[in-house]
């Protein structure tokens, strides 16, 4: 035996050596994983904490919307929005409206509501006809009283032109608060894409397919009011036209919510 050691020694030596370096490499690197680990869990913690704030606040917040088995759609605002552009665009196009209507309009595009132009010539917000009388705006009325008679001209020839659409504060506070969600930098990028989806669709639904509804429903006015000049359209009649052909965002928001029960474990047993 001591023959074999004293011929082998060298090799022994050898071996020996790669095992305890060997065996200090994986040490020293599991210490280090381990210690990097321990730094670092109180960051991940402090994350899991803001995400688990952050969905719980996403949660409630699309279930505060769901009144009478609805809706998330109650947060755009729609119907306030289609039936005040309506009225807005039969005043664009010289039609009267009520007294009482016109309060309603005032009260939809008042405080807080914006605008989205599509033809960069116009006014940048209507103009209501009670203003008339203020003679420091006497030329801003007396270019939307032209644009008034433009858009008759055209509309007797079948075209019907809408450069504005009008956003109420309900739209406008409601669609912040997605913007709010969509921006988190505690929020997966899954559900950051699904929130901007959102904002985009709702941005089509007034900018393309509520544009299209009042084209079609001005086209079907100006038609019938030349035969009955007391013809009504009805605000839910206009409604109803407009949710046949806009973006739905209940899947979008299901999709949502589905995210955030799974991450909070909300449907498994304790």
């Amino acid at each position: 035996m001591l023959e074999f050691l004293e011929l082998n020694i060298s090799w022994i030596k050898d071996v020996f050596g790669i095992v305890f370096t060997s065996t200090a490499t994986i040490i020293g690197i599991l210490t280090y994983l381990r210690a990097k680990e321990t730094i670092l869990q109180p960051i991940r913690a402090e994350v899991i904490k803001r995400q688990a704030e952050l969905f719980a606040n996403i949660l409630d917040f699309l279930n505060s919307f769901k009144i009478y088995g609805n809706d998330i759609d109650l947060g755009f605002d729609y119907q306030d929005i289609v039936h005040a552009n309506f009225l807005q665009t039969l005043l664009d196009h010289g039609f009267k409206i009520s007294d009482e209507e016109q309060e309603y309009l005032s009260e939809c595009f008042g405080e807080g509501a914006s605008y989205n132009l599509f033809n960069a010539n116009k006014l940048s917000a209507p103009c209501f006809f009670s203003d008339f009388d203020n003679k420091e705006n006497e030329k801003l009325f007396e270019i939307q009283k032209q644009d008034i008679l433009n858009k008759e001209k055209l509309a007797g020839e079948g075209i019907i032109q809408i450069d504005i659409i009008g956003k109420t504060k309900e739209y406008n506070d409601f669609v912040a608060q997605l913007s709010d969600f969509s921006s988190n930098p505690f929020l997966p990028k899954k559900m950051q894409n699904i929130f901007k989806k959102v904002l985009n669709d709702s941005e089509d639904n007034l900018n393309i397919y509520l544009t299209k509804t009042l084209k079609t429903v001005m086209l079907m006015y100006y038609e019938k009011s030349k035969v009955n000049s007391k013809f009504v359209i009805e605000p839910y009649a206009i409604y109803n036209i407009f949710c046949k052909s806009r973006v739905e965002h209940t899947e979008d928001f299901n999709i949502l919510r589905n995210e955030v029960r799974k991450y909070l474990k909300i449907d498994q047993m304790p």
